[in-house]
């Protein structure tokens, strides 16, 4: 039996995932087996600015190790903050360390010209820019958009006031083609709102989840 182990390191996000492999996939193919682990203090100290990136990669290496020797056959990371050591990972050891965002990245670096970033802390930004960079066929024009303050004020926003948030935040995306909401969270956040948008806004998880068949055996 193929396992797999999918890194979270936000509740709400594992919940999200979980539910959506046990909804669409679980029953339909007993040869895969696939367990969530939350691991929230590893987004906590890369934004925190008490460690450094090596003393998290440090952390985090050590992890992944224990996962493999558990007999884990793919690893997936549904943090996009973590990118970028899924990457190193991946490749130091030869190993199919994914990040969960990779799929839908390409997707949009092959497919559109003017995009729009949403994110949340400049390690997520960094990481889904770097690799959509990399595989863009083609010049792209991105605009960034940061969340933080969007997802605060929606938190403790009136009727009102969730209606010129979201105007606003349709004001930022409408001359990009497509949308990459580079944290799953964002998306989760969004959804929870109500937000609709003409633009095509794209999460990781369908594409994301679907890349373990690429390792099936």
């Amino acid at each position: 039996m193929m396992q797999v182990a999918i890194i979270h390191t936000v509740g709400r996000v594992k919940d999200a995932i979980e539910q959506y492999w046990n909804n669409g996939y679980a029953n339909k193919d007993a040869q895969v087996s696939v367990t969530h682990f939350l691991f929230e203090n590893f987004l906590t100290d890369l934004t925190s600015g008490q460690y450094t990136f090596s003393e998290v990669f440090q952390k985090f290496e050590k992890c992944i190790f224990g996962l493999i020797n558990q007999g884990f056959t793919v690893i997936i990371v549904s943090c996009t903050s973590l990118s970028q050591m899924a990457d190193m990972l991946k490749s130091k050891y030869n190993f199919p360390v994914l990040r969960i965002d990779a799929p839908v990245i390409e997707h949009i670096a092959c497919d559109f010209q003017r995009i729009a970033i949403i994110y949340s802390n400049k390690a997520a930004k960094e990481s889904s820019f770097n690799l959509l960079s990399v595989m863009a066929r083609r010049p792209i024009d991105v605009t960034f958009i940061d969340f933080t303050a969007i997802g605060d004020g929606l938190n403790s926003a009136t009727a009102l006031e969730k209606t010129e948030i979201f105007e606003q935040l349709r004001s930022l995306i409408l001359n990009a083609e497509v949308v990459l909401l580079s944290q799953i969270s964002i998306y989760l956040i969004l959804k929870q709102y109500g937000f609709n948008s003409d633009v095509l806004m794209l999460d990781s998880i369908k594409l994301g989840m679907e890349q373990i068949f690429d390792y099936y055996h």
